[in-house]
């Protein structure tokens, strides 16, 4: 399925920078993790249901700078048909961009957090 990605500017600077301060980016883990489950979570609520089986493919990737969600897989190969559309005059829903969108806002804060806690912890705010 083709993805959608949302890029935090200068994201991979502040991981790679907080490695040279004793951080791991793995620290930076556990709140990707928080914000791929919350983006699964909204678009398994979007999601067009006939068998199920479309919602029980989402699974949320660990990423230690980014989130991760994917959908679909060898036994759900129409994960991106039902999300884009344009096939077979199968109207495309969206679920994957509604989920993202409405996400960004709390991911943003969610990053805002973490980093604020990393920079108290390894006193870089002096």
């Amino acid at each position: 399925m083709a993805g959608v990605q949302v890029t935090l500017e200068g994201l991979g600077h502040v991981v790679s920078n907080l490695n040279g301060f004793s951080a791991k980016s793995s620290d930076l883990s556990e709140a990707f993790q928080r914000i791929g489950t919350n983006i699964s979570q909204d678009a398994r609520g979007l999601i067009p249901v006939l068998s199920g089986r479309l919602a029980a493919s989402l699974r949320v990737g660990k990423a230690k700078s980014k989130a991760v969600v994917r959908a679909g897989g060898a036994r759900v190969p129409y994960a991106g048909v039902q999300n884009y559309g344009n096939y077979h005059n199968i109207e495309a829903k969206y679920f994957m961009n509604k989920a993202l969108n409405s996400n960004e806002q709390r991911s943003v804060v969610e990053i805002e957090k973490e980093l604020s806690e990393l920079i108290r912890k390894f006193q870089l705010g002096n």
